[in-house]
């Protein structure tokens, strides 16, 4: 949806200053990847009547498991050095163990 947004921000001058710089994007990105499983897995919860503790249990694990991954990779980020990201990259992960 990146380019739509761009095309009705940047023809909507009142708006302009909202438009998206790269790594401002790639912030955006890390969040929805972030928070994606956890709206996944909500949602199947959600949709039952009676949610059985096995099937709590198993929610649970993905979301730990995706946690851990999570934190994998961005402490590999910050591990590769890339300067101008590890500051929020630093933030997410502080974010992110927390989260834990």
């Amino acid at each position: 949806m990146h380019r739509a947004i761009t095309l009705y921000l940047t023809k909507e001058r009142d708006f302009s200053y909202l438009t998206l710089s790269n790594p401002e994007r790639d912030q955006c990105g890390a969040l929805l990847t972030i928070l994606y499983p956890f709206k996944v897995e909500s949602t199947r919860i959600q949709q039952t009547d009676r949610p059985m503790i096995y099937h709590v249990y198993w929610s649970y694990k993905r979301m730990f498991n995706t946690i851990n991954e999570l934190k994998d990779d961005l402490e590999g980020s910050l591990a590769c050095g890339r300067r101008k990201d590890s500051d929020w990259i630093a933030q997410l992960l502080n974010a992110i163990n927390e989260m834990e």
